[in-house]
């Protein structure tokens, strides 16, 4: 079960992802896009360094699951569900 803890956010260079939430030891980057873009450059280079399970970017599209990205697309209004959305993705 995803609990609620703390949640971090990080920053490296010109790069920063809004949220890290940690769970049974891994990190899951997360990020908060106002519109419909959702180009992610900082979640790709968090990627790219940390490798994490999967990520999750929060915008104002529909719910999507990018297989080969292993990318969560939720929208804003979600997000004080997202504990229990992920739950029933696992």
């Amino acid at each position: 079960m995803l609990t609620k803890k703390r949640l971090f956010s990080w920053e490296e260079g010109e790069a920063e992802v809004e949220f890290l939430l940690e769970e049974k030891g891994k990190v899951i980057p997360i990020e908060v896009k106002s519109g419909w873009s959702t180009r992610a450059k900082s979640l790709q280079s968090f990627k790219e360094k940390y490798r994490p399970p999967f990520q999750i970017i929060l915008s104002a599209k529909n719910y999507a699951f990018d297989k080969g990205r292993q990318t969560y697309y939720y929208p804003l209004y979600l997000s004080g569900q997202l504990s229990n959305l992920l739950n029933l993705e696992s």
